[in-house]
């Protein structure tokens, strides 16, 4: 998943009713939360994604910070159309 709004590549894993977003800080990748997101995967979705410039992300952003990653995360959440988050 790519736009201007949301990094990319989405992870996604699991199944239920629940949702969970996993956020890496500053510098981790998506795939320092494997393990926990494996954990979380039988209560249901689990979603990680790069934040902007890091990782597998796209670095063509103009902005990065805890702002747009806010934004970004409120879009894809409204994209999915996902509740208990």
């Amino acid at each position: 998943m790519h736009t201007p709004t949301h990094p990319r590549p989405l992870q996604w894993i699991g199944s239920g009713k629940k949702n969970f977003i996993l956020l890496p800080g500053i510098g981790d990748r998506k795939e320092s939360y494997a393990e926990l997101a494996n954990l979380l995967a039988g209560d249901g979705n689990v979603y990680s994604f790069d934040l902007r410039g890091l990782g597998e992300s796209d670095v063509q952003f103009n902005s990065y910070g805890p702002k747009e990653t806010a934004m970004d995360v409120l879009a894809f959440i409204r994209k999915k159309n996902l509740n208990d988050v």
